[in-house]
């Protein structure tokens, strides 16, 4: 099941003067250069701030993604290193209809604005986007945060 909408409009085309919506156009312009399937960025209490879909389906997924990554992260950093909670995402998807696996999923803990983000990319790419493409994200991210502040 796909989440993403096509756009072929080009993203220096689609600006905003709306974080949210400028968020968006960021992610959703990423995932579209990668393959990847949905990112989404959530603050440190797990609530859903921006997500590169626009489905009503894509913003439940987002919101249960948005949930799991503080948690993921922190687990991930601690000395056990577990997957419990991204093995208990997977689950949580799996019963959205979603089919993909702990390795699909990749949650990173980024600062903007004096505030803990986390920057969570699904799909089978993730592997390959970790590197640039999550460092090219949260450089945007920071250049939409600046700009609106």
């Amino acid at each position: 099941m796909s989440l993403q909408t096509s756009h072929t409009t080009d993203r220096r085309v689609r600006r905003s003067g709306s974080l949210e919506t400028a968020l968006h156009y960021q992610l959703l312009h990423t995932t579209e250069i990668f393959g990847l399937e949905l990112l989404t960025i959530a603050d440190e209490d797990g609530h859903l701030v921006a997500t590169s879909t626009e489905s009503p389906m894509g913003k439940l997924v987002s919101e249960v993604t948005a949930a799991f990554s503080p948690i993921i992260t922190e687990e991930r950093l601690s000395s056990a290193g577990g997957r419990r909670a991204n093995e208990r995402l997977v689950q949580e998807l799996r019963l959205l209809g979603m089919a993909w696996d702990a390795e699909a999923i990749s949650c990173n803990e980024f600062h903007v604005g004096g505030r803990r983000m986390f920057l969570t990319a699904v799909g089978h790419h993730v592997a390959e986007m970790r590197e640039i493409g999550i460092y090219r994200v949260i450089f945007g991210v920071r250049r939409i945060w600046s700009g609106a502040a």
